[in-house]
């Protein structure tokens, strides 16, 4: 798909992925192998993180919609070539946390709020904000 449409969103707004949408998908060992491979790309891509988890749940009897769901993430994917986590490796790899909690944030139900960011040296590799 090196010469495909480029699109610059990693799911169709549009398309809900069910079980019975559409016919069979022929070839499901290809569906397999990529959606595989995909799995592979969210540690270093994690804005595709949720569409591929929703292809990943269909590997078992995929259908021609979810097919195109794949296909529209690789043309997402080749639009974006230029995004995503770069890791690089020093010496010694420094491991970096950051957290802030407010446990006394709301008078009415005592909730706290807080959020945490975790750097492996200079890259954001997990995170977390809100309740």
């Amino acid at each position: 798909m090196s010469s495909c449409k480029l699109v610059n969103t990693s799911s169709s707004p549009s398309s809900a992925l069910t079980i019975l949408s559409s016919a069979l998908y022929s070839n499901s060992t290809k569906y397999s192998q990529i959606v595989d491979a995909l799995q592979y790309l969210t540690f270093t891509r994690p804005n595709i993180y949720y569409i591929v988890n929703k292809v990943c749940q269909f590997m078992h009897v995929p259908i021609e919609d979810h097919w195109a769901a794949v296909k529209h993430i690789l043309r997402y994917l080749q639009a974006m070539t230029s995004y995503g986590l770069h890791v690089t490796r020093r010496s010694p790899l420094s491991l970096y946390g950051f957290t802030n909690i407010d446990w006394a944030n709301s008078v009415d139900d005592q909730k706290y709020t807080g959020g945490y960011l975790v750097y492996l040296e200079n890259t954001l590799v997990s995170w977390k904000s809100g309740k």
